[in-house]
């Protein structure tokens, strides 16, 4: 039994000494970058296309929950857009909130000029409207 539970402990202090230089060592992802945006924007613009093929199908449930992945991702977009831009304080900072700023309004643009076109179609309007 002790020759067991000396494996145990040589295998649980080996785990630790390999797991703190790959925690050391990662970098800290900031919440409030270029690069967040722009994968909100991306995943609100596979769920805008989702929407639409929704939508065609006839698909109501699945046209729900894809306007509402694409609002949420839209809205966090802009949120941390909004965030870099109030957090700006050097020149470089404030070209990339203003980026930012440019590809979450942008993104504003395209969800309501499809909800616009999905609604004007006419069969749209009960699955999105409900």
């Amino acid at each position: 039994m002790s020759q067991f539970r000396r494996s145990v402990a040589v295998m649980a202090t080996l785990a630790a000494v390999v797991a703190v230089p790959a925690t050391a060592s990662a970098k800290p992802v900031s919440k409030n970058s270029v690069a967040t945006v722009e994968k909100n924007v991306a995943s609100a613009q596979t769920a805008v296309k989702r929407l639409k093929r929704a939508v065609r199908l006839g698909q109501s449930t699945v046209a729900k929950r894809q306007l509402k992945t694409a609002r949420s991702k839209t809205a966090a977009a802009s949120k941390t857009a909004r965030r870099m831009a109030n957090a700006s304080t050097s020149e470089s900072s404030a070209a990339s909130a203003a980026h930012a700023l440019t590809l979450a309004g942008t993104q504003y643009d395209a969800l309501l000029e499809s909800l616009t076109g999905l609604v004007d179609d006419g069969p749209a309007q009960s699955p999105i409207a409900s």
